[in-house]
Formats: C-alpha cells, sequence, structure tokens
C-alpha cells in the first residue's frame, strides 16, 4: 500500500484532548456521541476473516486493516470533529487464545477458540 504520508496534528490532539478533560471534569450530566459510520464514506468492503490463512497471510490482513484506516482518516480530515487518527493490529480473545496454543476457528466475521483446560477439574487446580 502506498499513501501519502500524514503527519500527525498534535493540536488538534491537544485541543480534543481538552475537551474530553473539560467534558469529564464538569459538575452536571453530559453526552457524548461517537459516530460510527457515514452513508457518504464508501469503505472497500471487509474481506471475510475466513478468507485469510494465519500466520501466512499476516501481513496481508494487516495491510487491509490499514487501508481501510488511511481511508477512514482521510475522511476526517474534512470533517471538524475530535477524531485522532490511529492505527494497531486488533487484539482479542482468539489472539490471545492462539498465543497460549488453542485452536481458533475463522468465520466470516468473526473467530471462535476452543476450551484449552477442562474446566470440570478446575477446583482441583
Amino acid at each position: 500500500m502506498n499513501r501519502e504520508y500524514i503527519p500527525f496534528d498534535y493540536k488538534k490532539a491537544e485541543k480534543t484532548a481538552e475537551r474530553a478533560r473539560a467534558f469529564y471534569e464538569q459538575k452536571k450530566s453530559g453526552v457524548q456521541i461517537q459516530i460510527k459510520s457515514c452513508a457518504s464514506l464508501k469503505l472497500p468492503a471487509a474481506e471475510p476473516l475466513n478468507s485469510f490463512s494465519f500466520p501466512q497471510d499476516m501481513e496481508r490482513y494487516l495491510d487491509k486493516i490499514a487501508e481501510r484506516d488511511y481511508l477512514f482518516a482521510r475522511f476526517h480530515d474534512k470533517i471538524e470533529d475530535d477524531f485522532i487518527p490511529s492505527t494497531s493490529p486488533w487484539y482479542g480473545i482468539a489472539e490471545h487464545t492462539a498465543f497460549l496454543g488453542g485452536q481458533v476457528d475463522f468465520t466470516e466475521e468473526t473467530t471462535f477458540q476452543h476450551q484449552i483446560c477442562d474446566l470440570s477439574k478446575a477446583s482441583e487446580i
């Protein structure tokens, strides 16, 4: 993926942090709204998780995640909001299970981990 470098906007990040601190320090109730998607934002469809062969396709998978994050960040360049662009590998129960040597099954949209210990004998541990 070859994309234009976007320098981090430290001033915007600091203003966002200041607004967040002020919101949480106030003595009255309030509401924060997070918009998760926008109809005019056309992101490429996410490939089904089970279309990847892990660990062989790890870099291709991470490239796909980074591409979507990049496009999402560029979309926010046009909006005056508190979004701070970032990306990171996703770490969840499936990754944790795999690190412990457990079996993980992939479906199109999620993962399922297999039990790695016999819980019926938990009282013996």
